[in-house]
């Protein structure tokens, strides 16, 4: 070390590559670098893989591509701002975060709520986008509950609501019978978004995933987009 220099600590280094070799007969392989840019902003990529890069909680989720898909678009930024370093495939969509995927989706103009629970929220402008576009009335007459968790029969009548789903007089589910939303669950089977959660069934009480969420508006748009 000289005087008036510093040392540079390099915290993470990727590689992905495979040049052969077993767990019983490795390969020893050299990698030699001519020169190295050193930045404090990203060279040469965009921000989708950035994003791709950086959520690494769903490297082995089985939507890891409908969430991709989700944050390209900005949809989604991540769960735990300001850092935005992971997705939280398995955590519950809330009201709150179902208005804001459907708005961003479908880019809706945003506007204040008129809920009295929604004032000053995080999705206040969100929600209020979905009451204009008459996608929701609320859970009643002036209160959304932005925070109670999304069951699947809920974000069907979402879905099926903001896409204008066509609804057929079918009766593919076993388990949806006197459901509210008995319609829009054959409607979201119709447009082949889902398939249900087993032979026959769709689980109409069971809550909804964010990765689930990705999945389902990607089948929705993602053929479109």
């Amino acid at each position: 070390r000289r005087v008036g220099e510093e040392y540079m600590h390099i915290q993470d280094f990727w590689f992905l590559g495979y040049y052969g070799g077993t767990a019983t007969s490795p390969v020893d392989n050299e990698i030699h670098f001519d020169s190295l840019a050193l930045s404090s902003k990203r060279l040469g990529c965009d921000d989708s893989v950035r994003h791709q890069e950086s959520l690494r909680d769903v490297r082995t989720s089985p939507f890891k591509g409908d969430i991709q898909w989700l944050v390209d678009r900005g949809i989604s930024k991540g769960c735990n701002p300001p850092d935005n370093n992971r997705f939280c495939p398995d955590g519950k969509v809330t009201r709150g975060e179902m208005a804001a995927f459907i708005a961003r989706a479908l880019s809706l103009p945003t506007t204040a709520s008129q809920f009295t629970d929604v004032t000053g929220t995080t999705f206040e402008h969100e929600i209020g986008a979905l009451v204009q576009a008459g996608i929701t009335k609320g859970c009643t007459a002036d209160r959304f509950c932005p925070n109670d968790f999304v069951t699947r029969e809920q974000m069907a009548g979402f879905l099926a609501r903001a896409l204008r789903l066509y609804r057929p007089n079918a009766n593919t589910f076993t388990d949806d019978e006197g459901s509210f939303f008995e319609s829009e669950i054959e409607a979201l089977h119709y447009a082949r978004i889902t398939t249900g959660c087993g032979p026959g069934l769709f689980c109409p009480k069971g809550l909804v995933t964010r990765g689930e969420m990705a999945a389902f508006l990607f089948r929705a748009l993602g053929s479109s987009a």
